[in-house]
């Protein structure tokens, strides 16, 4: 029969030390790791949603255009020169809010170029 080499009392504090170890270093590490993976998926959410205002912005101006761009084809009674300002000015703010939006969200190359396309939209 083997002795151990540690007295009783050292061997009992091992033994209820050692699961709270693990416990708090596993909540740790998992805390994370699950922490790490939502912050992952907000970043994505909000990217697909920042997608998507910049297609409404965009489509909502590029709509106005092409109607007056056909009543004009078609001799059709066109909207006023104000109107379009109008249009204009709602798309350059709206444009300039989500621009904004994409500098702040910056952290990559893929973010940075769609930044710079999004500018190249509103300049052109």
């Amino acid at each position: 029969m083997q002795t151990s080499l540690l007295p009783l009392w050292e061997q009992l504090l091992l033994n209820a030390v050692g699961p709270l170890v693990t416990v708090v270093l596993g909540s740790v590490a998992v805390g994370g790791t699950v922490s790490w993976l939502q912050k992952r998926r907000e970043a994505r959410q909000a990217l697909r949603d920042l997608t998507v205002d910049m297609f409404q912005v965009a489509f909502a101006f590029y709509t106005r255009v092409e109607d007056a761009r056909r009543r004009r084809r078609y001799k059709e009674p066109e909207p006023s020169g104000r109107e379009l300002e109008a249009a204009y000015q709602e798309f350059a703010v709206a444009g300039r809010s989500i621009e904004a939006r994409l500098r702040v969200a910056a952290s990559d190359e893929k973010t940075v170029k769609r930044r710079w396309l999004w500018h190249w939209v509103l300049d052109s």
